[in-house]
Formats: structure tokens, C-alpha cells, sequence
């Protein structure tokens, strides 16, 4: 472990329309910083980015590693770094020229095993984007019991006391080492200095159901985080009795409707409630309704995505 050294860890998974601005970012700030180096997992691509980097960006290390898990995947660049941190960069982010200057003041300046912070917007998102980012992002620096490893940076040997990120987890592998670390006593610092801005974004409802689909196959992940898996679920078990009620129970049409509406919105409406009542700002509310109700449908089609392949291991078994 060299003292001082950044180790950037990229993964790529057919990621050819960002691949290149962000690596070039990553460069910048590499050389700007100088005690740094750039290690680049590919994931058995096939749009043409592992090309591009075998051909374009040969002075980094770039491995070839298919059929790994994303969390695997990282864990095998931490095996191959040498820096005393580890920057966990996605391959459609971008980074100022300064960003190892500003994470190493970070951790020069408070105790802490790992900084970052929530991705920023592109200056083309769209509503979609600007209106979840407004009901979760957090607007001052802290310490907090979690951060996206899309945008992270850990003590390498912090990384590995805790024994890095969980490979056998799809999804929710940040999620489920934020809380190793935090219960082994090693803070996590927000700084929003230490920025990235996330181009990969969903320009669509559809693109954003599809994502929290796939965040939502790691809701078993850690079920230590009960919390999101119970609203979850109750979101589930109120739209079935609202649609029960609506078509089963006696009664004027009109009440029924007024009680699925009641129901339907029930869960999200709290979930918003709670968000402007921790922001502290005024937001849409309409808007922010509309992407609650999509965000609790992707994660219960990511959980009985789970759910049915499990079914289909155990039945395999048999």
C-alpha cells in the first residue's frame, strides 16, 4: 500500500456512449493529482467498449473479467490496487480535475473511512431526474449511513478490514457495506466537495422503473435494512385491499373509488411527506408522487425477480 495513492476503480458493462468522456475526466484528474493510477474492470461487454479500452486507454490497467457480479467486480480492482485509498468511480460519471486534492483534505480534516456524495445532475436531466434528486439529496456535508459506490472513495484499509463489498449481491452492495463499516465504528463523510456528475441518468418513466427494477433485486441483499423491504410490502398489501374494495365490497361506486385512491397513494404520499419534512423545502408534490408510485413498482418487479429465480434454482434442485 503506498501512502497517499489514489487507486481509481472503474467498471464497465457496455457503457460506450459515456465510456470515454468519463475515463477522460478520470485522466485529468489522475494527472493532476499525480500519486494516482486508473484500474478498468470490463464485465464481458459487447458494444465495443472493451476495444476502446485495450486500444485508447492502454497506460491504465485494464482487465477483463465477464460474468462477475458488480460488487465482485470491484472487489477484484481492490485486489489489484496499490493506494492507500480506493476510488470507486462508475464508468458514466464525470470528475473535476481536483477530485483526489478534495478527498484527500476530506480525510485530512475529519474522521472518517470513506467520503463522496450523491451524484449530481448533467445540465440536460430532465424532470424526472431533478425531482428525485430534489427529495433525496442531502444539501449539507455530514456523516451519514450511506453513499453510492458510484461516487466513493474508502480507506483501503478500511475496504478490507471489513472485507469489501458483498459478491454474491446483484444489487445493494454499497448499501450493505456503508452498514459494515458503520457498525465496525468507521464513519462515512458526505463532502460535497468530492463531486461527480452522473450522465447515465434515466430520461424516462420507463428507463427509471427499469432501474429501480434492478436496484430492487438486492431488497433481500441485507435484510438488517428492514425498513425499505416493510414499506415495501405495504405498499403492496394497501394497492390489493384498495382494488379488493373497489370491486368486491357493497357500497356507492363513488365511496369504493375514495378508498382506492385513499390506499393507492397512501405509502407514497408518506414517502414524500417524509423527504419535504427532511429537506426542508418546498417541492412539487404532484411529481413526486407520480415517481414514488413507479419507484415502488421497479422494486416490486426487481423482488419477484428474485423471488421466481430462487423458486427456479430450488425447483431445479428437486
Amino acid at each position: 500500500m503506498i501512502p497517499g495513492k489514489f487507486s481509481v476503480i472503474v467498471p464497465v458493462f457496455n457503457s460506450l456512449r459515456h465510456l470515454k468522456v468519463s475515463l477522460d475526466s478520470v485522466i485529468g484528474a489522475v494527472e493532476h493529482y499525480g500519486n494516482a493510477e486508473l484500474i478498468v474492470l470490463d464485465n464481458g461487454s459487447t458494444d465495443g467498449s472493451y476495444e476502446i479500452l485495450q486500444t485508447e486507454y492502454c497506460h491504465a490497467k485494464v482487465l477483463s473479467v465477464p460474468g462477475l457480479t458488480i460488487a465482485a467486480l470491484r472487489n477484484r480492482g481492490a485486489e489489484q490496487a496499490e493506494g492507500e485509498y480506493l476510488a470507486f468511480i462508475d464508468s458514466d460519471c464525470l470528475v473535476p480535475a481536483n477530485y483526489f486534492d478534495q478527498a484527500l483534505g476530506v480525510f485530512n480534516s475529519v474522521t472518517a473511512a470513506a467520503t463522496g456524495s450523491m451524484c449530481e445532475l448533467p445540465d440536460t436531466a430532465t424532470w424526472i431526474e431533478r425531482s428525485w434528486n430534489a427529495l433525496h439529496v442531502r444539501r449539507k456535508d455530514g456523516y451519514v449511513n450511506y453513499l453510492n459506490s458510484g461516487n466513493l472513495v474508502v480507506k483501503s484499509a478500511a475496504f478490507h478490514e471489513v472485507g469489501g463489498f458483498n459478491s454474491t449481491l446483484v444489487t445493494g452492495e454499497d448499501a450493505e457495506l456503508a452498514n459494515r463499516l458503520t457498525r465496525a465504528g468507521l464513519g462515512i463523510y458526505e463532502s460535497h466537495l468530492v463531486r461527480a456528475i452522473h450522465l447515465g441518468i434515466p430520461r424516462s418513466l420507463g428507463q427509471f422503473v427499469r432501474r429501480q427494477a434492478w436496484y430492487g433485486q438486492g431488497t433481500f441483499g441485507d435484510l438488517r435494512r428492514w425498513k425499505p423491504l416493510t414499506t415495501l410490502l405495504l405498499y403492496l398489501v394497501f394497492v390489493v385491499i384498495g382494488l379488493l374494495n373497489l370491486y368486491f365490497s357493497p357500497g356507492p361506486v363513488v365511496v369504493r373509488l375514495g378508498i382506492f385512491v385513499l390506499l393507492f397513494n397512501l405509502i407514497p404520499a408518506l414517502a414524500v411527506g417524509y423527504r419535504l419534512s427532511q429537506r426542508g423545502q418546498l417541492i412539487s408534490p404532484l411529481p413526486s408522487l407520480v415517481l414514488y408510485h413507479c419507484f415502488y413498482f421497479g422494486r416490486l418487479c426487481g423482488l419477484a425477480r428474485v423471488i421466481v429465480s430462487s423458486a427456479a434454482r430450488t425447483y431445479r434442485k428437486d
